[in-house]
């Protein structure tokens, strides 16, 4: 099961090293085009739906690094059996947080599929694509860190 989860970790970082490539590739052409009153009409747009993508992942990696914000002085003055409950407890409010988030993304994205953006033509559903993508990806680290608090007695978060 860490192996499929080292595997899922390195495709992640190789799109969000792709998605950075081609931003800064897109907004380079377009600088040194537009010096010679030329320029790519579509690298705005697509350098923009490419951030959107990096972000988004760049959350899921952070939640699997570990490396999301959080405030846990608290947590570390409990006893292991409580702070294991509290963990637990502050994972499934994540989950269900995700769940919000794959209900509307499912939503817009399907509302999305026939609406165009502007220049590029490229549907926005692969604009909130991103969210169903986001919130399953998390979904898959919360789970396992549910797993881990309850089944693995000296490692949980």
């Amino acid at each position: 099961m860490l192996k499929k989860f080292s595997i899922l970790n390195k495709v992640l970082n190789y799109s969000m090293a792709t998605c950075m490539a081609l931003i800064a590739i897109l907004v380079f052409m377009n600088v040194i085009l537009r010096y010679f009153n030329l320029g790519i009409t579509w690298a705005e747009e697509i350098s923009q739906f490419l951030f959107v993508w990096l972000v988004f992942l760049g959350a899921v990696i952070a939640l699997v690094d570990n490396q999301h914000l959080r405030i846990d002085f608290l947590t570390k003055r409990l006893p292991t059996n409580l702070r294991r409950g509290v963990a637990i407890l502050v994972n499934l409010i994540i989950l269900y947080i995700l769940w919000i988030i794959l209900a509307g993304s499912w939503k817009l994205t399907i509302l999305n599929m026939n609406m165009r953006a502007p220049v590029s033509g490229l549907p926005y559903s692969y604009l909130y694509g991103v969210g169903i993508v986001m919130s399953l990806g998390m979904a898959i680290v919360i789970i396992m860190n549910i797993y881990k608090a309850i089944f693995q007695k000296d490692s949980f978060s």
